[in-house]
C-alpha cells in the first residue's frame, strides 16, 4: 500500500475516488451453487465500512512498522556489535522527515547564535582604558607621577576596565594610541608583549625633567586612547636620574690603616 498520498475532500481526484468505491459496493459476485450455477449475491459492503477497512489497512501497516523498530531497538540493546538498519519511507514521509531534519539543523544553529548574543550581551564591557603601573610611594606617600629613570625604557601593558573599575577584555579589533606632550623629551609608543597584548613603551629623551608641583598643570605626560572611544588614560611622567644601587665600589680616598705584626709566613 503507498501510504505517500492522502486524497482529501477538496481534491478534485475525492469524488472520482469515491464513485469508484460506490461502484465496487454495489456490484453483484459470482459464487457456486450446489448444481454448479454461478449464484450473483450482492456486496453488501457500505462506502463507510470500505473506508474503516482502509483505515485498518493503514493501522496495521503502522504497527507493523512500529513492531519492527521496536524489535530492532531490543536487538541492538542485547548485542554487542553494532547493527545497521535502514528505514524506508515513502517519497512524500521521507520529504517531511528530511525537511524536519533540516529544520531542527537550522534551529540548533540559531539556538548557538543566540547563546553566543546573550553572553556578550550578559557579559561586562570594557568602558575605560588603564595601564597597569604599581603604586609608588616615597616616604609612605603615593606618588602622583610616573618616575621614569633616564637609563631605562619601561614597557606598561595595557589594560580596559568596565564600569566597576574590573579589568575586562578590550572590544574586538580594538587598537590603541598613545601620544607624548614632550616628544623631544620623552618618547612613547604602542608594542607588543611576548603574549600579544599591547602595551607602551616609555624612554627618556633628556637627562630630567620634574613636572611642576600641584596645583601647577604638568607639562609632561602621556595620553593613551582607542579607536573603540573607550575613556583615555592620561599619565604624568617625571624623568629622573637612576639612583638605584647597581654595583659595589670602594671609598678608596677614605681609607684608614692601623699597625700590625708583620707575618711569619713567606707565603708565596
Amino acid at each position: 500500500m503507498d501510504l505517500s498520498r492522502i486524497i482529501s475532500k477538496t481534491d478534485p481526484e475525492w469524488a472520482v475516488l469515491k464513485a469508484q468505491l460506490s461502484t465496487i459496493s454495489s456490484q453483484p459476485t459470482s459464487s457456486q451453487s450446489a448444481g454448479n450455477q454461478p449464484v450473483t449475491q450482492p456486496v453488501t459492503q457500505t462506502f463507510g465500512q470500505v473506508i474503516d477497512q482502509a483505515k485498518l489497512s493503514i493501522d496495521q501497516v503502522i504497527d507493523q512498522a512500529k513492531l519492527s523498530i521496536d524489535q530492532l531497538i531490543d536487538q541492538a540493546k542485547k548485542s554487542p556489535m553494532p547493527i545497521e538498519f535502514e528505514i524506508e519511507f515513502a517519497p512524500a514521509a521521507q520529504a517531511t522527515f528530511t525537511g524536519i531534519q533540516q529544520s531542527l539543523t537550522a534551529l540548533t544553529a540559531i539556538e548557538t547564535q543566540i547563546a553566543l548574543i546573550a553572553k556578550s550581551l550578559s557579559a561586562p564591557k570594557a568602558v575605560s582604558i588603564r595601564l597597569a603601573i604599581p603604586i609608588r610611594r616615597k616616604k609612605g606617600v603615593i606618588m602622583a607621577n610616573y618616575p621614569l629613570n633616564n637609563d631605562e625604557v619601561d614597557t606598561i601593558p595595557i589594560l580596559t576596565d568596565d564600569s566597576a573599575g574590573q579589568p575586562v577584555p578590550p572590544p574586538a579589533g580594538d587598537a590603541f594610541t598613545v601620544v607624548s606632550s614632550l616628544p623631544q623629551s620623552l618618547n612613547a609608543a604602542i608594542v607588543a608583549l611576548p603574549s600579544g597584548s599591547p602595551a607602551v613603551a616609555l624612554n627618556a629623551l633628556v637627562a630630567g625633567h620634574v613636572n611642576p608641583a600641584s596645583p601647577a598643570v604638568p607639562d609632561l605626560f602621556i595620553t593613551v586612547t582607542d579607536s573603540s572611544n573607550l575613556t583615555q588614560f592620561v599619565l604624568v611622567v617625571d624623568i629622573v636620574a637612576d639612583t638605584a644601587p647597581s654595583e659595589i665600589t670602594l671609598d678608596l680616598a677614605n681609607v684608614t690603616k692601623v699597625s700590625q705584626p708583620v707575618p711569619t709566613n713567606p707565603g708565596p
